[in-house]
């Protein structure tokens, strides 16, 4: 797996595990031990996709992120191409919180 090919969802999960070890709450959701991060939680085929990429270690209520999924995002390699958006016409003022 190209880790281009992971969703926002899954690197957002990524992220939460790389605060602390996620545990499964009593909602069947993930978060992490740091602060209950992110409060919506992590759907249970998030941790499964990333933890059959080998980014993260799981077992039972308890995942942590593996060294591979710790250097991923500190090397950027999950960064993606996005397509440009054009700029918008110079007509318009900044928002007064800008000026």
């Amino acid at each position: 797996m190209e880790y281009r090919e992971l969703t926002t969802s899954q690197l957002f999960a990524l992220m939460a595990v790389n605060y602390g070890p996620a545990k499964r709450c009593s909602d069947g959701r993930w978060r992490s031990e740091w602060k209950g991060f992110p409060t919506e939680g992590i759907a249970q085929e998030d941790i499964g996709v990333l933890w059959r990429a080998h980014l993260i270690e799981w077992a039972g209520n308890v995942a942590v992120a593996t060294e591979a999924g710790c250097s991923i995002l500190q090397n950027g390699e999950w960064l993606r191409p996005f397509d440009a958006t054009p700029a918008r016409s110079g007509t318009q003022t900044a928002h007064l919180s800008l000026q």
